[in-house]
């Protein structure tokens, strides 16, 4: 069931980088801007998410993966709900840049998480399935929102992202606890403190 649920907020976070791809032209129109400013949105979520990917993990170290997960889905349904409503570019810029923090976790503690879960031997399957709900949202998610701005405009690409995103929040609150194992100190670990804090 984790594995499920992250797995699928790991499709629904491919999906939400490239699914306005197929609408640019109309997009971009509709905002009185460029196709080309309006591909840089994309651009700035990308850079902003490749450099948050090295911060999350320490993160996680500190305070538990639980935690990273919840805030993210928080930041990313906030994100969408934002970028749903806004009618400015440099709104929307926002928005896109701010949720590229609530991606990272999707593309960077998931294998730490499968590493909790599952043994050395079963966890090639568990990245395997990991990767397919990923590349499924990648490669599906601007198949599918191109159907929805051509029906319903660009917005309900983002209300679609903010139902999924809090449903994702709610299951993972309820259903994925932490997965990090904190050892109970020992004896010998506590007499080693000891003698070092006297020295």
């Amino acid at each position: 069931m984790i594995l499920f649920i992250i797995g699928l907020s790991a499709a629904v976070v491919g999906a939400f980088g490239p699914m306005l791809s197929p609408g640019f032209v109309d997009i971009a129109e509709e905002m009185h801007i460029t196709v080309n400013t309006l591909s840089q949105a994309t651009a700035w979520l990308i850079l902003t998410l490749g450099l948050c990917v090295f911060l999350i993990n320490p993160i996680a170290k500190v305070y538990g993966k639980r935690p990273i997960y919840l805030i993210a889905l928080i930041d990313l349904f906030a994100c969408s709900v934002w970028a749903g409503a806004t009618d400015t570019y440099p709104s929307f810029l926002g928005s896109r840049i701010i949720s590229a923090i609530g991606m990272a976790p999707y593309e960077i503690l998931v294998l730490a998480t499968i590493k909790d879960l599952y043994f050395v031997h079963e966890r090639g399957t568990r990245i395997a399935v990991w990767n397919l709900f990923l590349l499924c949202g990648i490669a599906g998610g601007a198949l599918i929102s191109g159907y929805i701005i051509q029906d319903l405009g660009y917005r309900w690409t983002f209300w679609v992202c903010a139902i999924l995103f809090g449903a994702l929040l709610i299951a993972t609150f309820f259903l994925v606890p932490e997965t990090t194992y904190v050892r109970p100190p020992t004896p010998a670990m506590t007499d080693q403190s000891s003698a070092s804090s006297k020295a």
